[in-house]
């Protein structure tokens, strides 16, 4: 528990839920993380191309190819020996 910040540790629990943007969490917690995490789920923007007020979700596809490309770099690292990524790619 030590690795991850107060407001995301577990109450009882072995593992740990982590809202965060996934790009700033992962570039900050890559090396502390490395080769420990057992299941990494991400959310990205679909790239759909719809107006949301949340955040953006129209990309040129280049764009959105190399922001996907540089999570994965991220998260790769991460992953324990039995990890596994997660990706919601669309509703």
């Amino acid at each position: 528990p030590d690795m991850v910040p107060a407001r995301c540790r577990p109450l009882d629990t072995s593992g740990v839920l982590i809202h965060d943007d996934n790009e700033q969490f992962l570039r900050e917690y890559r090396h502390i993380l490395s080769g420990q995490v057992r299941l990494l789920y991400l959310d990205p923007p679909y790239n759909t191309g719809y107006r949301l007020r949340s955040y953006n979700d129209r990309f040129e596809r280049t764009e959105w190819l190399a922001m996907m490309r540089l999570r994965f770099n991220l998260v790769l690292p991460m992953l324990a020996e039995d990890g596994s990524i997660c990706v919601s790619i669309d509703d």
